[in-house]
């Protein structure tokens, strides 16, 4: 039997991005060097290396040292779109980031911590890069791939028509997934 090709409009408009069905979650470990470790959310064409084959990641735990963390992971900054500070401490880890993407030739991701974790992001590159006034810092964020709110000290995101809950308490019963922020290593529930 002959096979006929599906009909294909040719409009003129932009096409629209089909929403992303998979994600998947790496801890990238901290070591000697003073990083601390950090959890990258990918979200995408995540195949069986998420760290390279991804649209779009989210880096949470982001402190002082992520920025060589990630490199150190061969992590490229081209498709970091947010980073969430899980505490007040983790915006040390902002001016470090800002000059790895402005070496990279790259835009810097969305900063988004809560209002003290804000403060001391922006005080930080006040300190360290004067002239990073175009860096936004919010405190939620929201893009084609994910959405994330905040529930008191937890990240709610909303990715892939599942809700992650990345906090620093092993329980939220609205999640289908719990990522726990304050052990060394990262807790699934």
């Amino acid at each position: 039997p002959k096979l006929s090709r599906p009909h294909q409009s040719r409009s003129s408009g932009p096409v629209p991005m089909a929403a992303p069905e998979r994600y998947s979650y790496v801890e990238l470990v901290g070591g000697a060097d003073g990083t601390e470790t950090c959890l990258l959310l990918c979200v995408g064409r995540c195949g069986s290396d998420a760290l390279q084959n991804r649209e779009a990641c989210y880096a949470f735990r982001c402190g002082e040292g992520c920025a060589r963390l990630l490199g150190a992971n061969d992590v490229s900054l081209k498709h970091l779109r947010a980073t969430f500070l899980n505490k007040a401490t983790d915006a040390l880890g902002v001016p470090e980031l800002f000059l790895h993407c402005r070496e990279s030739g790259v835009d810097m991701p969305s900063i988004v911590g809560d209002a003290q974790a804000s403060r001391m992001a922006a005080a930080a590159l006040r300190a360290a890069c004067p002239w990073a006034s175009d860096v936004r810092i919010e405190e939620r964020y929201e893009d084609d791939f994910v959405r994330v709110t905040r529930d008191n000290e937890a990240f709610i995101i909303e990715v892939c028509g599942k809700k992650l809950a990345i906090s620093a308490d092993a329980y939220h019963d609205d999640a289908d997934v719990v990522l726990h922020t304050e052990a060394r290593d990262t807790q699934i529930v």
